[in-house]
């Protein structure tokens, strides 16, 4: 989800990082699940806790639900995650190593059916910008393929604060998530096509 308004007072770019509680609501829309030109729209909420669990270490625990009508029919999936980072100070910048897991609980099966796992680095720039690269292993019991690894393209993040008693324009100016390198197993395991790392 990306934010439409917002008011911070800090310029910084990734703000959501030094919030000890958040709460999010959101819509979506997404295309092509199926292959055969399905639209899918998903209402969001999520709740993310921060602290230091281990003195030096961040740590998150997210919890979001997603409300998905896909053709006309209604589910819901819960997804809950947790993720640590250390941010390493360097001379003239940061890197940030993190790694996340989740799992997730969808009604159309009744069944925990999806987990994924994420390890990535972050590099801060400057107080403004921030450069982000990852990968993902995710595995679900009820979509092909069943195993994906995905590398993903790097994310720039940039925002203005209040400048001269104007508010400014706050925002990502690029925000992508592709998969630069792709790899899948699957297993005929009665699974569904489903929006695989979405």
């Amino acid at each position: 989800m990306i934010p439409i308004l917002r008011f911070d007072t800090e310029r910084k770019a990734d703000i959501e990082r030094y919030r000890y509680l958040r709460f999010r609501i959101g819509y979506r829309m997404v295309k092509g699940l199926t292959g055969d030109g399905g639209v899918e729209h998903r209402g969001i909420t999520e709740a993310t806790v921060r602290g230091h669990p281990f003195g030096i270490v961040l740590g998150f625990y997210r919890a979001r639900g997603e409300f998905r009508w896909i053709d006309g029919e209604l589910s819901v999936r819960f997804r809950n995650m947790i993720r640590a980072e250390r941010r390493i100070v360097l001379e003239g910048f940061a890197l940030i190593p993190f790694g996340s897991f989740e799992i997730s609980y969808d009604t159309r099966f009744d069944v925990w059916n999806r987990t994924r796992w994420t390890f990535g680095i972050q590099g801060e720039l400057s107080s403004t910008i921030v450069l982000e690269g990852s990968f993902a292993r995710q595995h679900d019991t009820r979509s092909q393929p069943t195993l994906l690894n995905a590398l993903g393209s790097p994310r720039v993040y940039t925002c203005n604060a209040f400048r001269g008693g104007e508010p400014a324009l706050v925002g990502m100016v690029l925000a992508s998530y592709g998969c630069l390198f792709r790899t899948h197993y699957s297993v005929d395991s009665g699974g569904v096509p489903d929006d695989i790392f979405r």
